[in-house]
């Protein structure tokens, strides 16, 4: 049987690790607050090539467009964060071809893609290799 002491270190080690891991879920929870919103994607002309909006529900839809600014993509799932990676999973996928008809991806071929990311300053995020602006504007 454990003495005073011990008892007292084990319940101190306890509330340490207790308050470590809400700490971390807080921190997680803020970074998460902070993806929340529209982004915007642009070329190297400054042409907007992708929009995409996360919600605080995990709900995310993106859209993509060509140089001429058509609609050549939607995608639509749910997102979350773990650390330094931020995962999609797909619900739905569609894309255009050169004709303009549209082709819909079977819900057995979508699988959760997982990418490092980067938040700069609340107004700049990079996921793998492409950067993306708060809002809608330039």
């Amino acid at each position: 049987m454990p003495d005073k002491q011990e008892i007292h270190l084990m319940k101190y080690l306890t509330l340490s690790l207790l308050s470590l891991l809400l700490y971390c879920q807080a921190s997680h929870a803020q970074v998460a607050k902070r993806l929340t919103g529209s982004w915007t994607r642009l070329d190297d002309r400054k042409n907007v090539i992708e929009i995409f909006i996360q919600r605080p529900n995990g709900v995310f839809v993106s859209n993509g467009f060509d140089q001429r600014g058509n609609f050549i993509y939607l995608e639509k799932g749910k997102w979350s964060v773990q650390q330094d990676s931020i995962t999609f999973a797909f619900d739905y996928e569609a894309s255009c071809s050169k004709n303009g008809d549209w082709k819909v991806a079977p819900p057995n071929k979508l699988q959760p893609v997982k990418f490092p990311f980067t938040l700069q300053a609340d107004s700049l995020l990079i996921i793998q290799r492409n950067v993306y602006h708060r809002g809608l504007g330039r």
